[in-house]
């Protein structure tokens, strides 16, 4: 009987060394799992932050130019309706004044 035991015994020891050489290995599984998943959301963070990031450029750059291009346009009509008003009332001090020497009358073509 007390050699039973001991086979017994050493028959546990291999089970449990077997069984301890399992569970080591399912929680080095497990941990690589829990490991990659974390990789793999923490570089999708990154991709998705990086790619935000682009758009938000890209919006801002695309907001700048239509914000300079209104700018010089409404310059440039300013400078238009200046020009357009210096020439109506420089037509309308030529045209008021008969003589033919005035300094704003331009002489003739033909």
């Amino acid at each position: 009987m007390f050699a039973h035991k001991q086979t017994r015994s050493a028959h546990d020891s291999t089970l449990k060394q077997r069984h301890s050489h399992q569970v080591e290995a399912i929680m080095a599984a497990f941990s690589v799992v829990i490991a990659s998943m974390w990789f793999y959301r923490v570089r999708e963070l990154v991709a998705a932050l990086a790619i935000f990031s682009i758009l938000f450029v890209t919006m801002g750059m695309a907001l700048l130019i239509l914000y300079s291009i209104e700018k010089l346009a409404l310059m440039g009509v300013t400078r238009l309706e200046a020009r357009v008003a210096y020439a109506r009332s420089r037509h309308a001090a030529v045209l008021s004044r008969q003589d033919k020497d005035h300094v704003l009358r331009r002489p003739r073509w033909n």
